[in-house]
């Protein structure tokens, strides 16, 4: 993590040089310095315990992709500070595109959004003027792909990418709630899960569950400003147990 976290000062480029209004990197980054961080995912076992409140509580609020707007406020919160996302979805919109629209992206109700992409990829080329005039950045291509390097073969999901990206920060804790890698599916309503289709045989299309359950305790062992909520540590004890890099 720190050859990862060690790059981040070297790759800040002038704010009137990056694409539609887009702002720094390390502008986002000291904006948690010192806070108490928990980035919420979707997972369904999530529902009903009644969490809202004290996911409010935290100093900075982080969710990824569909989660806005917040179809459960009373389990999963009502704040949302950052949100992470592809800037895509599965399913075609209107247009017969896959890029999220203009009247998605007008409806984020957050201070900051935090793309996947890199800032030249063609996903913020078709984007972007959507963003213009909000606060927005985008992870770093080399950073992504470190951390794809680490997780292996398959993209790492938004969530396991914004758990490191924001661990690069001087954050004081990261708190993760909310996410199984679908085991208990997502609440209803989440993002373009179509009702009765299980949302881990969707993930595992893409994505490596096993390899970033993984990813994730090696994290935890070298920051232990990382904290998991006792369903994912249940989860990666089982899966991974005492094996860390």
């Amino acid at each position: 993590m720190a050859e990862i976290a060690g790059t981040l000062k070297e790759r800040q480029t002038a704010k009137n040089a990056l694409p539609f209004g887009m702002w720094g990197e390390s502008e986002y980054l000291d904006e948690l310095v010192g806070k108490n961080v928990v980035i919420v995912g979707p997972a369904g076992y999530m529902v009903g315990q009644g969490l809202g409140e004290y996911i409010d509580s935290f100093d900075v609020v982080v969710r990824v992709n569909h989660a806005l707007p917040i179809a459960l406020p009373e389990d999963y919160g009502s704040k949302t500070t950052v949100l992470y996302h592809i800037l895509s979805r599965r399913n075609h919109n209107a247009d017969g595109r896959l890029t999220v629209t203009k009247e998605e992206v007008e409806s984020w109700d957050c201070e900051w959004v935090v793309s996947r992409h890199e800032a030249r990829s063609s996903r913020i080329r078709a984007v972007g003027p959507f963003l213009q005039g909000r606060k927005w950045t985008a992870m770093d291509h080399e950073f992504f792909f470190k951390v794809r390097k680490e997780v292996g073969r398959l993209a790492p999901n938004t969530g396991v990418s914004a758990i490191a990206h924001l661990l690069t920060s001087d954050l004081k804790s990261l708190h993760v709630l909310g996410f199984d890698f679908y085991r208990s599916g997502v609440y209803r309503g989440y993002g373009d899960i179509r009702e009765g289709e299980r949302a881990d045989k969707v993930n595992e299309r893409w994505h490596d569950a096993e390899a970033q359950l993984h990813f994730l305790k090696v994290l935890q062992r070298r920051d232990n400003r990382l904290i998991f909520d006792s369903v994912l540590k249940g989860i990666i004890d089982e899966s991974v147990g005492g094996r860390t890099r």
